[in-house]
């Protein structure tokens, strides 16, 4: 709806890297790989799709340190969402059920 659009319009989001596989996983080398290139959006959507793509890695990615994070406080795949007020949303949420559980 458009009430969802604008709110969503107005949130402030930051984003965790969480290979739901682990830290010795594939989907973990990938967001590594795609943390550490020059354009990392563009490397995770091209990884997202399937394409085969050449992938480096680097020692100042936060990934394992997201995943730890992401653990301890619950998270056990991926979306998931935790509020500015500390709950924790697993899941796919429609947009209008995510609107009242962040807004109430």
């Amino acid at each position: 709806s458009s009430a969802a659009s604008d709110v969503y319009k107005r949130q402030s989001i930051n984003y965790a890297a969480f290979p739901r596989s682990g830290l010795q996983s594939e989907s973990y080398s990938k967001i590594v790989g795609a943390w550490c290139s020059n354009d990392p959006k563009k490397t995770l959507t091209a990884l997202k799709q399937g394409k085969n793509i050449n992938i480096s890695d680097c020692d100042d990615h936060p990934v394992e340190k997201h995943y730890r994070l992401g653990r301890k406080i619950g998270v056990t795949g991926t979306p998931a969402i935790i509020s500015d007020r500390g709950q924790l949303i697993p899941g796919y949420v429609p947009a209008e059920e995510l609107l009242k559980r962040l807004q109430g």
